[in-house]
């Protein structure tokens, strides 16, 4: 049985542990948390690692939410990032777009993206995490052909509690010679 010193150290022992373990999450996270907001326009950027000694590309591309303040105007967050990458599977390489919005987005209606005037394809959320919502489209030749000759990739989604939807839009330029790079 255990008296008031047990129970104090067991539960010293046990914070510890927990206060141990989100410092260790914490330490992940911001090892993979977003770049800091690159100066200029937005562009895609190539970006490889070696995982188990072979080199993994991807293409990305962020825009962040900028807004006035004291005069001046400052970055505000993260309004999305997209991520173009071939994965492995038994079928085959498949193209992926990944897009991450933001939290606090409406997950049951779904994103939307569009090329240019080109036809809008509904998305559904996969997912959420601090970094944000997850949607996720394979891409086919026929979109993947309108991403290379189109000036700009739209999206839109509803913040949870609203009915005006928020568009956002990922220049296209450069996206060809990015993309040449990644096969």
């Amino acid at each position: 049985m255990f008296g008031l010193f047990d129970t104090r150290l067991f539960a010293t022992l046990v914070f510890s542990v927990i206060g141990f373990a989100v410092f260790l999450a914490g330490s992940a996270y911001a090892q993979s948390a977003p770049a800091a907001p690159q100066p200029g326009p937005p562009r895609w950027d190539r970006i490889c690692e070696v995982v188990n000694q072979r080199e993994i590309c991807r293409m990305e591309q962020q825009i962040f939410a900028q807004q006035q303040i004291d005069g001046q105007l400052r970055t505000v967050g993260r309004l999305a990032l997209a991520t173009l990458r071939r994965v492995n599977t038994p079928e085959g390489q498949p193209l992926i777009l990944d897009l991450w919005l933001p939290l606090g987005t409406n997950l049951v209606t779904g994103a939307r993206i569009k090329v240019d005037d080109g036809e809008e394809i509904p998305l559904t959320f996969q997912q959420c995490h601090r970094n944000g919502c997850l949607v996720r489209y394979v891409v086919d030749d026929a979109f993947l052909n309108s991403l290379k000759l189109g000036n700009e990739m739209r999206f839109g989604f509803l913040p949870f509690g609203s009915d005006k939807t928020i568009v956002g839009a990922l220049t296209l330029q450069g996206f060809t010679a990015t993309f040449n790079q990644l096969n």
